[in-house]
């Protein structure tokens, strides 16, 4: 029993190791595939779009790091555009929001246009039962 109880134990700690300190900070997602879509102006055909999302800046221990290289990534990728899918910020206030925007100006500034979805912590929703941050989001 012991023995069982030290590998399930070994496991969760693995689990939450990987996904709190490995993925988050060490390894960037890419994946690129080819899209169809109707309707989209023929100067667009061809072009490449980068998609961001689940920055989680102010996430305790911080993933800023690979938040920036996403961010440099896209941009050196030379892009069309930059598409950001929400939750630039963990929870938001006024300090994490400033950081946030900080680190995708880049892109603003080698001027790629930008396209950004606020999600759910972005507007302070961590649950149904919260309170939506109106001001934060800028509504």
């Amino acid at each position: 029993m012991k023995r069982v109880l030290s590998v399930l134990l070994t496991l969760v700690v693995a689990v939450v190791l990987y996904g709190a300190v490995i993925e988050p900070r060490l390894l960037l997602d890419g994946v690129a595939f080819e899209a169809e879509v109707p309707g989209l102006p023929p100067a667009w055909e061809g072009e490449r779009v980068a998609l961001l999302a689940d920055f989680q800046i102010g996430m305790w221990g911080g993933n800023e790091g690979m938040a920036r290289h996403a961010v440099q990534d896209a941009i050196e990728s030379e892009v069309a555009a930059v598409l950001f899918a929400g939750d630039f910020v963990y929870s938001p206030d006024s300090a994490t929001v400033d950081r946030a925007v900080g680190i995708v100006r880049p892109v603003r500034e080698a001027g790629i246009p930008l396209v950004a979805v606020f999600g759910n912590h972005d507007h302070s929703l961590m649950d149904r039962s919260s309170e939506r941050g109106a001001d934060i989001a800028g509504y």
